[in-house]
C-alpha cells in the first residue's frame, strides 16, 4: 500500500508541471476529445472521464442552447401562457367588475386568440358566424362594444404574440382582480 502511495505522489508532481486535460468521451470505442482545464478549475486528482452526447435518432429535432424554435420568440417561451392570456386580455379585464364578467372577458380572448391562429378565411368566417350570433342575442350597444373588443384582440395577438403559435385548449379561471387565479393548457400549433 505504501508503493502505490508514493507512485501516485511521484505522479502527481510529475503531472503539476503539465497543462491538466480533461477527456470526455470514453468508452467503447468512441473518440476521446480533450480540453485543457486550468489549476483553478480542476486539482490534479480531479480528471475525469465524461461520456459522449447520445447520437439523435433519425428525425429528431435538435435545438443548439443558442438557437430559438421557429414560431418562438425567446420572450414568449420565457412567460407563462397564462400571464400572456391576462395580457392579452388586459383591455377587456380592465371594464370588469366581479369574476363572471372576468370569466367571461377572458373566455372571449381565448376564443379570438385560438381564431387567430388560423388561416385568414377560416378565422374571418368564425369570428363573424360568433359576431353574427351575439348580435341576434345582444343590445345594439352591448353588440356594438364586444365587436369592438374582438377588433381590438385580433391587433393585440398581431401586434404583441405574433410568432406564438400556442392554442389554448383549457382553462381554469378563479376569483378577480388582485385574487384572480387563471391556468392555461395549451398545445403548440
Amino acid at each position: 500500500m505504501k508503493k502505490n502511495k508514493k507512485k501516485k505522489l511521484r505522479l502527481r508532481k510529475k503531472i503539476q508541471n503539465r497543462p491538466k486535460v480533461r477527456k470526455a468521451g470514453g468508452r467503447g470505442g468512441e473518440k476521446a476529445r480533450s480540453q485543457t482545464v486550468s489549476e483553478s478549475q480542476a486539482p490534479v486528482s480531479e480528471v475525469r472521464s465524461e461520456p459522449a452526447a447520445p447520437k439523435p435518432k433519425t428525425g429528431e429535432l435538435i435545438v443548439e442552447p443558442e438557437q430559438t424554435p421557429p414560431g418562438f420568440s425567446e420572450v414568449e417561451d420565457m412567460e407563462r401562457m397564462s400571464e400572456v392570456v391576462v395580457d392579452f386580455a388586459s383591455p377587456l379585464l380592465e371594464t370588469c367588475d366581479d369574476e363572471a364578467s372576468e370569466k367571461k372577458a377572458v373566455s372571449l380572448a381565448i376564443f379570438v386568440w385560438n381564431a387567430t391562429l388560423t388561416p385568414e378565411e377560416e378565422r374571418e368566417n368564425t369570428i363573424g358566424a360568433y359576431l353574427s350570433d351575439a348580435q341576434k342575442t345582444l343590445p345594439p350597444e352591448e353588440f356594438q362594444t364586444l365587436s369592438s373588443f374582438v377588433d381590438l384582440l385580433v391587433e393585440r395577438k398581431k401586434e404583441l404574440y405574433p410568432s406564438n403559435r400556442k392554442k389554448i385548449t383549457g382553462c381554469t379561471f378563479g376569483g378577480h382582480g388582485e385574487n384572480r387565479r387563471i391556468e392555461v393548457g395549451y398545445t403548440i400549433d
